[in-house]
């Protein structure tokens, strides 16, 4: 049987961690492991990661990193151990406070599941009827301006850049967006958006417009408790500011090549 795996990261998580939600979704989905990654926590995160795997030990893995890396390097490590295992067909990561419930790995799976084209598919947190979003109101007007601005930059738009849900077909073009650490600490969820536009420039990989999408979540409640604070919302602009200057040329000539015919290109199997 082919797997899901879904890499969750973790950083001084002890007194929010739900131990019992993540043990729900591996006894309610067959078909989905989960990668713990602990980021160098000095807390009591690593030991409750490693009870939950004790209780479905062919189910949950703990990966636990010597020292504390950050967000995107902990995801990144973990997204590899998962695409190395030669069963995984999708991977992804969700963020540990859960404020994306695990119920939605169903629904992300499931749009990749309809598409063989696609490659990815991000939650997004969009306010619309029978949906169950709950944000903070600055948090989410902020989140606007930064989605916009950096849109614009890289000439391709995405509604919600931040959200912390997101699941990935295991294929090699994805292997390559995480191969290496990446450029920005606090917009790498955009980053792997801004990764796979510059490397269409140097593979035949098929346009990021083709094989990325935005998939409306229906629960996504804010946890209180999270390390974003003010001063984040000034890294992420410096972020914005280094990812323009790293990536600029070749998202510049992306945007410039001429849209591929409607004929679809089968993408390469692991």
């Amino acid at each position: 049987m082919t797997r899901t795996r879904i890499v969750v990261p973790c950083f001084e998580e002890a007194q929010r961690l739900d131990g019992e939600a993540l043990s729900g979704l591996v006894s309610r989905e067959p078909g989905t492991d989960l990668l713990l990654v602990d980021d160098g926590s000095q807390d009591d995160t690593l030991a409750m990661l490693r009870a939950v795997a004790a209780r479905n030990p062919d189910r949950v893995e703990v990966l636990a990193l010597a020292r504390n890396v950050g967000k995107a390097e902990a995801v990144r490590q973990g997204i590899l151990q998962a695409l190395d295992r030669p069963d995984t067909a999708y991977v992804g990561y969700f963020d540990a406070d859960l404020s994306t419930p695990l119920s939605a790995v169903a629904d992300l799976r499931g749009v990749l599941e309809a598409d063989a084209a696609l490659q990815m598919v991000f939650g997004s947190r969009v306010l619309m009827a029978g949906h169950h979003i709950e944000r903070v109101a600055l948090r989410h007007y902020l989140g606007r301006i930064w989605a916009t601005v950096a849109s614009y930059l890289v000439d391709f738009a995405m509604y919600d850049t931040q959200c912390g849900a997101k699941l990935f077909r295991a294929s090699p073009w994805v292997h390559s967006v995480f191969a290496t650490p990446f450029v920005s600490d606090w917009l790498f969820d955009f980053e792997i958006v801004i990764r796979w536009i510059s490397l269409s420039q140097e593979d035949d990989r098929p346009r990021a417009r083709d094989v990325v999408v935005e998939y409306p979540l229906a629960e996504w409640v804010h946890r209180g408790g999270g390390a974003v604070g003010p001063a984040a919302y000034f890294h992420a602009f410096a972020d914005l500011v280094r990812l323009h200057r790293h990536y600029y040329p070749a998202t510049r000539a992306a945007a410039e090549t001429p849209a591929r015919g409607p004929e679809a290109e089968e993408p390469p199997q692991c």
